[in-house]
């Protein structure tokens, strides 16, 4: 035997003459196998559910197919002939003539989350604070059916010895969907533990 190459079946052959002869490359479609399949070396292959994933190859027997959720469902369509409830709203205000012009009362409806958070960040405008998203909720069809818009102090900081403004605030409103696929405020806190913004300037930082 040789030193300098290395013995294949009885052979010597040099490091540098190995081709595709001796070791043939498996592709991954020739790695992949059925359920209960046996590998060359005699080892028994994991069993395949074929409602879980698929196995893709000897390196990543152990991993499985990701199942994916379905989108959410369809949000109902703007129909111009429904007042909306920024108008709703102005046409309240401008009878009463007292607080704010935009107000999220409760069993306001919308026809999208994105109107319900604009309207929502108008209000926010208004007082002199900031909103963001928050915590959601899948009903039993993986869609959801709750969004909460928080107030942006709302929470604690994600880190000790921060400037974060969060200071565990409740404000918030907070959205269920509708039978005709559109949103509606179900509950609304306007109780801030901070102070609110007064100048002009200070509420377009906001924005």
């Amino acid at each position: 035997m040789s030193t300098n190459g290395v013995e294949v079946n009885r052979m010597c052959a040099a490091p540098g003459a190995m081709s595709s002869s001796f070791f043939p490359v498996e592709s991954q479609d020739s790695m992949s196998v059925l359920n209960g399949a046996v590998c060359a070396a005699g080892c028994a292959r994991p069993p395949v559910d074929a409602g879980v994933g698929k196995v893709c190859s000897e390196a990543t027997s152990g991993w499985t197919r990701r199942v994916r959720v379905g989108k959410a469902p369809e949000e109902r369509e703007m129909n111009p002939n429904r007042i909306s409830a920024l108008e709703l709203s102005v046409r309240a205000y401008a009878e009463k003539m007292d607080g704010t012009v935009v107000y999220p009362s409760i069993g306001t409806s919308f026809d999208s989350l994105d109107e319900a958070y604009e309207f929502y960040n108008l209000y926010s405008w208004e007082c002199g604070f900031g909103v963001r998203l928050a915590k959601s909720r899948l009903n039993v069809e993986r869609k959801r059916c709750m969004q909460e818009i928080v107030c942006a102090c709302a929470g604690k900081p994600l880190r000790e010895n921060s400037r974060s403004t969060r200071c565990g605030c409740n404000a918030m409103i907070r959205l269920l969907r509708s039978n005709d696929k559109g949103w509606y405020i179900a509950e609304h806190k306007d109780d801030h533990n901070h102070p609110l913004s007064l100048t002009c300037g200070q509420k377009m930082h906001w924005k």
